[in-house]
């Protein structure tokens, strides 16, 4: 109770007063709200229904609350009153000059109608609309123009680029003839390098030595197997088979006699025939190109990747043995390849080599030891790893670019090698 707290009754609600546009909540002690309204200071008053709610603070929050009745002074009642007033008479106002307005333009509408009904107005009407229609036309025409110089800068730049590619296609084709004659000359360098070993090779031989070698050969041939060899007319070098001479029997190639040791790296298919040595000496040197007879291995359980690891590129032995059949005269005849040593003839040299994917074929050599290979394979792959394992057995270009030629299988690559320069692997 407030008798108990020391303190007086307060009246805290009921009591209002109007100030601006609204109602607010008073606050006054019970002994003064009873003198105000005993001396008629205060009087109840409605509040209009357009101010009946009223917001106010209770602790930290804000509440609205809804009344229509109050206790207040009567210069508020007369504030409530004399707004309200002010309010209807603002509207009002506002209501007459929207109607001012809207007879003003309703009345310039119907003085434009008249007016464009007369001959000034028709007039008017027609330079503005041909002002209308020539600035429309100029926009047309300036967006014709930002097109057509889009455009020309389009094909400027299009022909631009044309040429750009054209040159550098010119460029590359430059750059390429230039390589491919590099190419070639090195390649006729090397051709002429390797006759002049060849040449040296035979040049070994006096004319009755070389007779005596094929009279030797003859004789084994058909000792060995009955065979009559075809000796040819005036020697005949074969580049294929290492600058050795090809003889035949019955059609058929029967032998290579004498391949230069040198360039054996360029007949890798010389492990696939018979081969002629004169004397032991020869015997170690084909043998030290790479022609190994004590290599023992069936051709057919050899694959081109294995002869890589092994360090023996195509060099696949034959399935015979080799030694000397000796001939009449002072000549050791060292025979090497399919047959070789054997009394029937199932060994020939026509027999068909097994297929390893990937073909080489040699294009002679500059000098000792030097080689241009040409490799074919059925994919990348496998000439990469063909010329991986170059790489690892000699000294070489590398791995090479890979070709393709329209129309053909397969792709191919050139590599050039040092066989007396031995690779990373050796």
């Amino acid at each position: 109770m407030p008798e108990e707290a020391d303190e007086s009754w307060v009246v805290d609600d009921g009591l209002g007063s109007f100030v601006s546009s609204g109602w607010f909540f008073q606050e006054a002690e019970l002994a003064q709200f009873v003198r105000w309204v005993l001396r008629g200071q205060l009087r109840p008053w409605r509040s209009l229904p357009r101010h009946r709610e009223v917001m106010r603070i209770v602790g930290e929050e804000h509440h609205w609350f809804v009344r229509d009745l109050w206790w207040t002074s009567r210069q508020s009642a007369e504030a409530q009153n004399e707004y309200e007033r002010e309010r209807e008479q603002r509207a009002e106002d506002a209501r007459q000059r929207e109607a001012r307005r809207q007879e003003l333009e309703t009345a310039s509408r119907e003085r434009r109608k008249v007016w464009l009904a007369s001959p000034a107005g028709q007039k008017a009407q027609r330079r503005r609309h041909e002002a209308k229609v020539q600035r429309d036309a100029q926009k047309l025409e300036q967006k014709v123009s930002a097109r057509r110089l889009r455009t020309r800068r389009e094909e400027e730049e299009s022909r631009h680029r044309a040429a750009l590619r054209e040159r550098q296609v010119l460029e590359e084709f430059m750059q390429e003839q230039r390589r491919d004659a590099q190419r070639q000359a090195a390649l006729q360098e090397l051709e002429l390098r390797a006759r002049a070993t060849a040449e040296e090779w035979w040049a070994l031989l006096s004319r009755p030595q070389v007779e005596e070698l094929f009279r030797a050969v003859v004789d084994a041939a058909w000792r060995r197997e009955q065979v009559r060899v075809r000796i040819p007319e005036g020697g005949g070098v074969a580049a294929n088979f290492a600058y050795g001479i090809p003889v035949h029997a019955f059609n058929r190639l029967y032998g290579i006699v004498r391949p230069c040791p040198e360039l054996l790296p360029l007949s890798p298919q010389l492990i696939y025939q018979q081969v002629f040595a004169r004397d032991a000496e020869e015997a170690r040197a084909l043998e030290a190109g790479g022609l190994r007879p004590e290599d023992r291995r069936p051709a057919q359980e050899c694959s081109l990747t294995g002869a890589l690891a092994a360090g023996a590129l195509a060099w696949l032995p034959g399935s015979g043995a080799a030694g000397p059949v000796l001939s009449a005269g002072a000549t050791a005849l060292h025979v090497y390849g399919p047959g070789a040593g054997r009394a029937s003839g199932t060994g020939r040299v026509g027999d068909r080599a097994p297929s390893y994917g990937c073909s080489l074929s040699g294009r002679r050599t500059a000098g000792p030891g030097l080689v241009v290979m040409d490799i074919t394979a059925a994919d990348e792959d496998t000439l990469r790893a063909v010329m991986d394992g170059l790489q690892r057995q000699w000294a070489t270009s590398g791995i090479a670019p890979v070709r393709r030629l329209p129309g053909e299988p397969g792709v191919r690559a050139r590599v050039y090698a040092d066989v007396h320069r031995p690779g990373p692997a050796n």
